[in-house]
Order: C-alpha cells, then structure tokens, then sequence
C-alpha cells in the first residue's frame, strides 16, 4: 500500500532512526568486545610477565620445571589461582596441581601461537568453557557459575629454552566486575549518542520534509496557475478571433436594420428600434475592446482619477441595473490616479463583477461599489443583496467554465483574475453568505507607480470599454 504524503515524513524518520540504531549497536558491540579484549590482556600480561620472572628465580634454585612452575606460580603477586598445569612442548600433560585425575592435552591450534611467546586466554563461566579443560573444577573447587580466567603460556614466557606449556585458572570476579562496569558506561553513552543525534537527525528531517511539502505545495499552486493561465489564454485567442470576424458583418447588420426600418408602420417600429439598439450596442462593445486592445499596444500614457473610473462604470452599468430593478450604489474615498492602461483593465474586471452582482441580486436589491485608499493600496469593493454563493462553487471560483447561471458561459471571473494578475492586482472573494457576496479588487502601490510616467494629466477622458466579460 502506498503511503500517503503525511505519513510518508514519519515513516522516513523511523527508517532513519532505525539505522541510526543500528548503527550505534554495532559500533557498542565492536567497542564492547575491544575494550573487554584489552581488559584481559592487561591481566594475561600481568600473569605472563610475573611467571617469567618467578621461574627463572625458581629454575636457578632447581632443575625440576614443574617444581620451579609451581614455585613461581605460589606468589602473592598472581592472585586467585584456582588450578596449575603443566604441559611438553607437545602440549602433552605432564602435571597439575591438586588434581584428581589427567588435564587434556593441549590444542594443537594454539601451539603455533604459544611457541612464539604468544598467550592465549579464555573469560567465562567455569560451566561456560570446556569442563575437562579445568583440572579444580574435576576436583570440585570451582563452583559452575564461577567466573574464571583461563591463560595458556609458553614457559619461560619470553627468553630462554622452550621448556613446555603451562594452563593457568584464574579467578575472574575482579575482571568480571570491570566488565559489568564496562558495559554499564558503554550502554549509557551509546544511549545518549543516539537520543542526541536522533533529536538532532529528527528535527533536521522534520525541517526538510517540511520544505518538501511547502515546495510541492507551490508547485502544485503554480501548475494550477499555468493551467488556468493557458485556458484563459486560449479562451483571449479564441475572442481575439471571434471579435475580428464580427465586426464588419455586425457592421453591415447594424446598416441593414438602420435602412430597413419602416417609420409609417407602427407595429413593426418598436421591434426594429429594438434590433437597432441591439446591434449598436454590440458593435461599441467590440469597438472598445478594439480600443483596449490599440491602448495596451501603443504609446499614450496618462493618468485617471478612481472618480472618473466609477463614473464611466456607472454610466454603463445603471441602466443594466435599473432594467433588472436594482439600485446601482457608487462611493468613491479614493483620489490616488491609475495610469490610463490600468484604468482601462480595472473597469473591465469592476464591470464583470457588477453584472454578476446585479444577476445575484432580487428585485429591489441594491449593489454597492466603492473606492477606497487602504496602505496607498486603490482598493475597489463590490458587494450584492444576494443569498451568497455554494460552496461548490467558492472552490472553483476563478477557474474557466465554472457557473452557476443559467445560459452563463463560466468565463467572466476566470477572465478577470487573468485580467487582475496582469496589474499584478489582486481579486479575491471577501465575503460571500446570507446577507451578500463581496469582491475585492486591490491594486497595489509599486505596481502603479513602476508603470506611471511623470508628468501625465490626471485630466484625461477614460477610454469607453466594454459592459460585461460573460
């Protein structure tokens, strides 16, 4: 099964601690039995060194080796011997010490190591090493659980004539108290080497997962951005075409309707005054998208006033208004002027925004638009009498071909956001509830100022644009 993308930081970081655990048990282990190996080869040296010298003092007084072993062996310097054996140069037994009967022989294995002056030692439970191996616990001196130090030794250890071999049983309480200790401060600090490094190797990730998920996050957002981005420019290039082969039929309609109209019959006139409203209205419809379109691409730069933008707004949208029996409200608190190109954008994304807010709106219902100045910001609002908008619906606000209206198109506020992103605005959807919908269009300060010359008259007409984006 997959794992989801937020169960996936967690499982990441408990793979990585697991191999940060692991990682710190293997380097314990190997710590555990270096440091315990070094612990027995301080006591075999100790063992070894002291038998050298004891047994060249002994040798010299007798020529018996056993007797001189054992002499150099009943020294309080080498405490804790539990049983003495001595062995050719074979490894074969020769004597023990307290013995009730014969030690094994040497291993083979070992003489090779023995020959060259090397030790050879074992720690462990008496019960733990090879019983026959052990001539005091034959003799019943050493208890199962005792533990005990086992040291093979070439005799003399380092000089001199190979005389044999001898097997020493040492009490190993000390040494195993030094283990118990070794493994106690071993298992502490290996302990806090990984809950400090797995804090820190946690918090780490859980930073970089973090980012992970922002930066996916983003990317999804501008992939969405791209998406609604080559829609809405599909839909620019599919209008551009459209308006293009329109206007010179539409010009030819409007001609027709004009000279067909018959003043004598009353019947008829009301309906072709009708259509030649109509067609002028959509021919000054393309005319000032044409003219948007020319400003956008030419080089005449000036400056209009947000009064004057509310004013050619209302001009076009009052009578859209009043058909529908409701009141078109305009306040303006702003006096910072638009370069002319953003007006001109700004009134068409503002016009969009009435129609819907008038379509919203009952009988009788009022729409309100209002300019204001919020941190040098020109913020305008839009705001209906409506019942709000679904929820279905607030999810996919802006994107193409989402609507709730009958015979709508879906356009209209995908094409504004477009159209807002260019001034590098910001159009976003307030409130929208019970008592109305509200949308804010916020044009940002430096954005103006980066795109107004010096020296432009405040005074100039605004451009007539186009009623309504779908």
């Amino acid at each position: 099964m997959a794992l989801s993308s937020r169960s996936l930081p967690v499982a990441g970081i408990v793979l990585a601690l697991g191999l940060l655990a692991g990682a710190v048990l293997l380097t314990h282990g190997f710590l555990r039995s270096e440091f315990r190996a070094q612990l027995a080869r301080r006591d075999v040296a100790l063992v070894s060194g002291l038998l050298n010298e004891r047994f060249l003092t002994a040798s010299s007084a007798t020529s018996d080796d056993l007797v001189a072993l054992l002499e150099a062996a009943d020294q309080p310097d080498i405490p804790g011997i539990r049983s003495i054996s001595l062995h050719d140069t074979n490894g074969f037994f020769i004597a023990a010490l307290s013995l009730f009967g014969d030690e094994p022989d040497l291993p083979p294995s070992v003489l090779p190591s023995l020959a060259d002056g090397e030790p050879v030692s074992r720690f462990g439970k008496s019960s733990e090493l090879e019983t026959d191996s052990l001539a005091a616990l034959l003799a019943g001196r050493i208890g199962g659980d005792e533990p005990v130090l086992e040291v093979l030794l070439r005799v003399p250890p380092r000089q001199g004539p190979l005389v044999g071999y001898a097997r020493f049983v040492l009490d190993g309480s000390d040494l195993a108290k030094e283990y118990a200790a070794l493994d106690r401060t071993l298992g502490w600090q290996a302990l806090t080497a990984f809950l400090l490094a797995g804090a820190a190797m946690t918090v780490a990730l859980a930073f970089v997962f973090h980012r992970l998920v922002e930066t996916q996050r983003h990317l999804v957002g501008a992939n969405r951005e791209l998406t609604l981005a080559a829609k809405t420019a599909a839909v620019g290039a599919v209008t551009a075409h459209l308006i293009h082969g329109l206007k010179n039929p539409l010009a030819g309609l409007q001609q027709f309707v004009a000279s067909a109209s018959d003043p004598a019959s009353a019947e008829t006139m009301g309906d072709w005054s009708e259509a030649a409203q109509t067609a002028q209205r959509m021919r000054a419809m393309i005319d000032a998208v044409t003219g948007v379109l020319r400003e956008e691409s030419g080089m005449i730069q000036y400056e209009i006033a947000p009064r004057e933008v509310l004013d050619q707004l209302a001009r076009r949208e009052r009578p859209y208004a009043r058909e529908a029996s409701v009141t078109l409200a305009i306040a303006c608190n702003a006096v910072r002027p638009l370069p002319n190109r953003d007006a001109n954008i700004a009134l068409l994304i503002l016009e969009n925004l009435v129609r819907n807010a008038v379509q919203a709106c009952a009988e009788g219902g009022c729409v309100r638009v209002r300019a204001d100045e919020e941190s040098g910001d020109l913020v305008f609002r839009v705001r209906d009498e409506g019942t709000g908008l679904p929820e279905r619906v607030r999810r996919n606000l802006f994107s193409p071909v989402a609507t709730t209206k009958e015979g709508g198109t879906g356009l209209g506020l995908a094409l504004s956001q477009q159209l807002a992103r260019c001034l590098a605005a910001q159009l976003e959807l307030v409130e929208s509830g019970s008592l109305g919908t509200e949308f804010m269009l916020r044009m940002p300060r430096g954005a103006m100022d980066s795109r107004m010359t010096t020296g432009a008259s405040s005074e100039a007409p605004v451009r007539v644009l186009p009623a309504g984006l779908g």
